[in-house]
């Protein structure tokens, strides 16, 4: 089982790799070496965290506020280092999404770095409205999500006292997300 797991972890990290363009592969599979066995006994426990949300970050005139679910791993995180965040996107984001052997925790071993994720509205734990009524659905959109996470960079810097250079990161539908936060707000991520 753990030769299959750490199979498994290696093919991520050449796929994460190759598509990062990482220049020295030897390096950054050292760095996965070091991270999976360091926490061979024991992964970090990521503590449930929630941060407060705006439920309409265009409406001035919509003062209600919901509770975004997200979870940090900082046991890789130097000060300065960059910050991983990893956007959530069509369903749950578990604890495991920073503190398993997923292959931002080598990127983030190897730079130094801090891995970060939380939820898309109205997914997993993250309901901003409490029903899903028509009404309520007026306010999901990608518009509406990428605010948020813009928000929580700045809340998140403010509250924490950390900052660093962020950088966006996601697969499929928020594989865009971060891609357009990039595009929208160039002055938060990296």
């Amino acid at each position: 089982q753990e030769e299959k797991m750490r199979l498994v972890v290696a093919i991520l990290l050449v796929a994460g790799v190759a598509f990062a363009g990482v220049r020295n592969h030897i390096d950054a599979h050292n760095a996965l070496l070091q991270f999976s066995g360091a926490f061979d006994e024991k992964l970090p426990e990521c503590e449930e965290q929630w941060m407060d949300q705006q439920l309409d970050h265009f409406d001035p005139l919509e003062t209600r506020m919901w509770k975004q679910r997200y979870f940090v791993n900082q046991t890789m995180y130097k000060e300065g280092g960059p910050i991983f965040f990893l956007f959530g996107g069509e369903g749950p984001n578990p604890a495991a999404m920073v503190s398993g052997y997923f292959h931002l925790n080598s990127f983030a071993v190897e730079l130094g770095g801090m891995v970060v994720t939380a939820e898309h509205r109205f997914y997993g734990a993250s309901q901003p409205t409490g029903d899903l009524s028509v009404d309520s659905y007026k306010f999901l959109s990608s518009r509406q999500a990428l605010a948020d996470f813009a928000w929580f960079v700045e809340a998140f810097e403010a509250e924490k006292g950390i900052s660093g250079e962020w950088i966006a990161v996601g697969g499929s539908y928020s594989g865009n997300l971060a891609a357009w936060a990039r595009i929208k707000y160039p002055h938060l991520f990296a």
